[in-house]
C-alpha cells in the first residue's frame, strides 16, 4: 500500500520527489512510499515511469510503407523493360513522382493498357531511379545516368539531390561521365554552378584531370 497525493492508493506510483508527511488534516501526502510493518514506517518504492514511444509523424509513416513496398515488390501492376533487364513497380508510385510517368499511364497511351513500358536506359540505373522513387535513399551508382534520368522524367528531388553530391563524390572513374551530363544540361540555370564547381576540382586535382585527358 502507498499514498499518493492526499489519498491511500493500492499499487504502484511514481515518485513526485519528497517522501510522505502529514498535512492539517493528518493525513499523508505526496511521495511513492510504502507502508511496512505495524510501525507505520515508510520504505521508498520509486520507479521511473515508463518511457512512451514517439509518434511517428505523417511523413514517416508513408515512408516506412513506401520502404516496405519497394523491399517486398508485392502486388506490383507496371513493368519497365529496361535496355538488359525487365523491373515490377507500382503505377501509382510512378504517377505520384514523375509528371512524365503520370501522363505515360493513362489509359489512352499506350503503356497505360498494356501495364508496361520499353525505355533505352540501363537496368541497374533504372532500379537505382526507383529506390529513391520509393525510399529517398540514393544508390553509389553513376551519378551521370541518374542525372540524365531524374531530368528526363522530371524527377526534381532525385535531380536536386544527386546535383548537391555529383562534385564531393566525382572519381577519377566518373569524372568523365559526369562532366558529360553537367554539359548537356548546362541550359539549367541551377546546373552552370555545379558545372563550374566540377570544373574547377578537375584543375585542381591532378587525378581527376589525368581521367579527363585519357578519356579524350
Amino acid at each position: 500500500m502507498s499514498v499518493h497525493s492526499g489519498h491511500w492508493c493500492i499499487g504502484p506510483a511514481y515518485c513526485h520527489g519528497t517522501p510522505p508527511h502529514r498535512t492539517t488534516k493528518g493525513v499523508f501526502d505526496r511521495g511513492c512510499w510504502t507502508c511496512c510493518g505495524a510501525n507505520n514506517q515508510f520504505e521508498e518504492r520509486c520507479a521511473k515511469p515508463p518511457l512512451a514511444k514517439r509518434k511517428l509523424s505523417e511523413h514517416e509513416v508513408a515512408a516506412k510503407c513506401a520502404k516496405s513496398l519497394w523491399a517486398e515488390r508485392k502486388f506490383t501492376d507496371f513493368e519497365l523493360v529496361c535496355k538488359d533487364t525487365t523491373i515490377a513497380c507500382h503505377r501509382a508510385v510512378l504517377s505520384a513522382a514523375s509528371p512524365v510517368f503520370d501522363k505515360m499511364l493513362e489509359s489512352a497511351f499506350v503503356e497505360g493498357v498494356s501495364r508496361k513500358a520499353e525505355i533505352p536506359e540501363e537496368g541497374e540505373d533504372v532500379e537505382a531511379m526507383l529506390k529513391f522513387v520509393y525510399t529517398g535513399e540514393l544508390s553509389v551508382q553513376s551519378h551521370a545516368a541518374l542525372l540524365l534520368l531524374a531530368d528526363k522524367y522530371e524527377l526534381t528531388d532525385l535531380f536536386d539531390t544527386v546535383l548537391s553530391v555529383i562534385v564531393e563524390e566525382t572519381t577519377p572513374k566518373t569524372v568523365a561521365s559526369n562532366l558529360r551530363a553537367l554539359r548537356s544540361l548546362s541550359r539549367l540555370e541551377k546546373v552552370k554552378e555545379t558545372w563550374v564547381a566540377l570544373l574547377a576540382a578537375v584543375k585542381t586535382q591532378d587525378d581527376l584531370l589525368e581521367a579527363v585527358a585519357s578519356a579524350l
